[in-house]
């Protein structure tokens, strides 16, 4: 339960009750005098948008605002003003008063996104209008990209927001981007995510949009088909799977321990869109293997969260499901430099839009349109599908 939904959270609004209260917010006694509570609104609302702060025992008119949006009272939020002064910071308040969800889990203060602007991205948010599966002949193997087809279920762990668009004479390239964020089989694992990405609206200066998801736990080697087949649905998309569980993690899962390398290259052996890390010039001249996924550690991890942490600022993307914005709120820059979130949170989808964010802004090419007039469609199809591949 909020603190405002307690009836003793409240202070009068009158001059006697909160002239020591006044001051805190730059109003003037004596402008206050005839009314109080209007001196106060009309302050709330002058400084709904300041994220300034005189101590380190006050919250901004931001803040303040954004108690009012949640339901607080302007009775409310005089009593949170008085009270929070007793307070060092807003973590040490929020254990004893928190004023939503977020808050009402312990966590640093140190959140890494800005609250304001990730409920900004609401705006979005909605039901999927199919719920479902892609399937093909077979689950896994050689003949799963086969006869794809969606089949709806209303059970299903696959949100489509909107399905993939086929032009009958063109095809854009590096159009639609697959990320995949990779947990355990048990209820109690992390969750995997696959996302999808459709960049279209980049090619007139728009935003890519969250048009696909699924969510849920499986196998790791069924979920790496699973994402194969739903790459191959949208498009043939660039496939990225995330591959530090796979290299890293929980080994004890496997029978035979790791088996990143398997899994990935037999995705590879049918599936040709698949991203690898760009290589150096040492690894070039001496023809390396490449090394399919995208691996997140001490180097990269931060860069994406900070790719991230833009895209969320200036609102760059387009989001559709809302869980993903609770993520956002519950995760944290740790006491030791790391990102995670919260105790008792994920932050399974957020990794997916830092990582397929990052892709989409900073390494893919921008999208195109190739005309097929007078050329074999499907010759010309895959001929930019296979260069659309991030190497």
């Amino acid at each position: 339960m909020a603190w405002f939904e307690n009836d003793d959270c409240r202070r009068d609004v009158n001059a006697k009750n909160v002239r020591f209260i006044l001051p805190r917010l730059n109003i003037a006694e004596d402008a206050a005098d005839k009314d109080v509570q209007e001196a106060v609104a009309q302050w709330l609302w002058e400084n709904r948008f300041n994220d300034n702060t005189n101590s380190d025992r006050e919250e901004s008119g931001k803040y303040y605002w954004y108690l009012w949006t949640l339901g607080a009272s302007l009775e409310n939020i005089l009593w949170y003003i008085e009270t929070r002064a007793t307070y060092h910071d807003h973590a040490d308040m929020a254990s004893e008063a928190p004023s939503d969800d977020v808050e009402a889990f312990i966590y640093s203060g140190n959140r890494v996104f800005d609250q304001y602007n990730v409920n900004k991205l609401k705006v979005g948010c909605k039901q999927p209008r199919f719920v479902g599966a892609v399937v093909g002949k077979e689950p896994k193997g050689k003949h799963s990209l086969s006869d794809l087809r969606f089949a709806e279920d209303r059970q299903g762990q696959l949100w489509i927001w909107q399905k993939p668009e086929e032009e009958e004479n063109e095809v854009i390239t590096d159009r639609y981007l697959a990320v995949v964020d990779i947990g355990g089989r048990s209820r109690k694992a992390d969750y995997s995510v696959i996302v999808v990405f459709d960049r279209f609206w980049m090619m007139d200066g728009g935003k890519p949009e969250v048009v696909a998801q699924w969510y849920g736990h499986i196998d790791m080697d069924l979920l790496a088909w699973k994402s194969a087949q739903i790459a191959e649905y949208y498009n043939h998309a660039l496939l990225v799977i995330e591959s530090n569980t796979l290299e890293t993690k929980d080994r004890d899962r496997f029978v035979d321990g790791d088996q990143s390398e398997f899994i990935l290259n037999q995705i590879r052996s049918v599936y040709d869109n698949l991203y690898a890390r760009k290589q150096s010039e040492a690894e070039i001249r001496q023809e390396a293997p490449k090394k399919y996924g995208f691996h997140t550690n001490v180097a990269t991890k931060p860069m994406v969260i900070s790719t991230l942490v833009e895209c969320v600022r200036e609102q760059l993307y387009c989001e559709r499901d809302e869980r993903c914005l609770d993520e956002y709120l519950c995760y944290e820059r740790k006491k030791n430099g790391a990102f995670g979130a919260i105790l008792g949170k994920h932050d399974d989808l957020l990794m997916t839009r830092a990582i397929g964010l990052h892709i989409c802004f900073r390494e893919m090419d921008m999208p195109k349109v190739v005309s097929l007039n007078n050329i074999d469609r499907e010759h010309t199809e895959r001929k930019f599908k296979n260069e659309a591949t991030i190497i």
